[in-house]
């Protein structure tokens, strides 16, 4: 497969996702796995996606992405470390219970930077400041421990 960059025709706008060569052939192929996708995508990483996307991948109403909109602490979550990357140094935190998100921690610790590690984690998480985009919402984390 060869990908060409290109400029977009006058009005419409390129974004780049995250998808293994396996899975864009998917994504072009099996219309209800490139939209459960895209929207977990969008899930995982709003401040990624132009504010005026469409295509069913918006929360509906009340069940907006509350990471976006206020400061807040979360305590005792469990999840597992993902390296972004086989040679990035960027790492996120999958949470158990919302694996369609990640957390981009501040300063996870080196001992910490290891892919599928199981942790139990509490921290401050910040709002993502409008059109930034991030690889995960912003956390300083305030503790973390490995799950046995």
């Amino acid at each position: 497969m060869t990908t060409v960059a290109h400029p977009p025709p006058k009005g419409y706008r390129t974004i780049r996702l995250p998808l293994s060569e396996h899975e864009y052939e998917r994504f072009l192929s099996d219309r209800p796995y490139a939209k459960a996708r895209l929207q977990g995508l969008y899930e995982a990483s709003p401040a990624l996606f132009p504010e005026a996307f469409s295509g069913g991948a918006r929360p509906q109403r009340g069940q907006e992405n509350r990471h976006m909109h206020a400061d807040h602490t979360i305590n005792a979550m469990q999840g597992t470390i993902q390296q972004i990357a086989p040679d990035s140094e960027w790492y996120v935190i999958i949470p158990d219970d919302a694996k369609n998100q990640r957390y981009a921690p501040s300063n996870l610790p080196e001992e910490f930077k290891q892919d599928g590690l199981r942790v139990i984690f509490s921290g401050k998480v910040a709002a993502i400041p409008p059109n930034v985009r991030m690889i995960g919402i912003p956390l300083e984390l305030v503790k973390v421990e490995k799950l046995e």
